[in-house]
């Protein structure tokens, strides 16, 4: 990032559908993407993979990613005003990084899929009917095959419900993982994080 210099942030668009199986079951399905580009004369050789970059030469670069979760939770205190969730979940993230140069046909794109298991904790606490706090956190390390792996997820917000069926909410998400492949036909090596404000909706049946 620091050769190519794409954007410092962007806009991630996330999308989540959450099912209420019974009082203190959850499941849910999230996604989320991120599309970064840049175009940057670098100031140094580089090698990327079996390509080499050389100094003074115009790049254009790609860094793609895409997460897909599925997450279950269950409740361990129920209470009028607070709901507190245990949580196990399955993080499947994609990282495609590209870079070019157009002007002798360079071209080295690189994709890597691993699962990442979560475990996490996350609450609610309702002030009164309209205002409530909540915060979700979600840590895990572990290793799979010849792929190391570690992903942290965490969030705070403060949801104001309009009516039963609407809730907006304001708050803050940082996301990171780092991913250690030794994989022969796909080996590399991914570390990403991210923190921003959250601005959300919520609608319910």
């Amino acid at each position: 990032e620091d050769d190519l210099a794409p954007d410092d942030s962007d806009l991630l668009p996330l999308a989540e559908i959450t099912l209420l199986p019974g009082e203190r079951h959850l499941i849910r399905l999230s996604g989320s993407g991120m599309r970064r580009s840049a175009q940057k004369r670098i100031n140094r050789t580089i090698v990327f993979d079996d390509q080499t970059y050389q100094a003074n030469e115009l790049v254009d670069s790609t860094l793609n990613l895409t997460m897909l979760g599925l997450t279950y939770g269950y409740s361990v205190v129920k209470l009028q005003q607070l709901d507190i969730a245990l949580t196990f979940g399955v993080q499947v993230v994609e990282v495609e990084a590209n870079a070019v140069v157009r002007s002798r046909v360079v071209r080295d794109a690189e994709t890597g899929v691993t699962p990442l298991p979560l475990a996490g904790v996350e609450g609610r606490y309702d002030f009164n009917e309209r205002w409530s706090a909540e915060l979700r956190f979600q840590y895990l390390s572990v290793e799979f095959d010849e792929i190391d792996g570690s992903v942290m997820d965490y969030r705070a917000a403060l949801t104001w419900r309009k009516n039963p069926y609407l809730v907006f909410g304001l708050g803050y998400r940082a996301f990171g993982f780092e991913v250690d492949s030794q994989d022969i036909d796909t080996p590399g090596k991914v570390q990403m994080e991210m923190a921003g404000p959250l601005l959300f909706m919520r609608g319910s049946l």
